[in-house]
């Protein structure tokens, strides 16, 4: 799973990190997955706030998921911080 990035070592080292929740996402989504979920999910798309660390899983169905699970997870993250970025927007995103 995913194993295909173990050949890249990891990334460099940084000595800036985000400001505020949800101003950069990291994001890694795997798969296909050959056996399916019970729910049906093939991808694993994982979330990672760089202010916080914190982590978040979501399982999706089809790649195409991916943007509108990203854009729900925004949301989300957002109210439950009760903290927007400045713009408004997500100012990076890394994939």
């Amino acid at each position: 799973m995913c194993s295909w990035k173990d050949d890249w070592g990891p990334f460099p080292a940084s000595d800036s990190r985000a400001d505020t929740k949800v101003a950069l996402i990291h994001m890694d989504l795997c798969g296909p997955i050959e056996v399916e979920s019970f729910g049906g999910a093939r991808y694993i798309y994982l979330l990672t706030d760089d202010y916080s660390r914190k982590k978040f899983v979501l399982f999706l169905k089809k790649k195409e998921e991916a943007f509108e699970k990203f854009k729900e997870f925004k949301v989300r993250v957002e109210k439950e911080s009760g903290e927007r970025n400045e713009s408004g927007q997500i100012t990076e995103v890394n994939s």
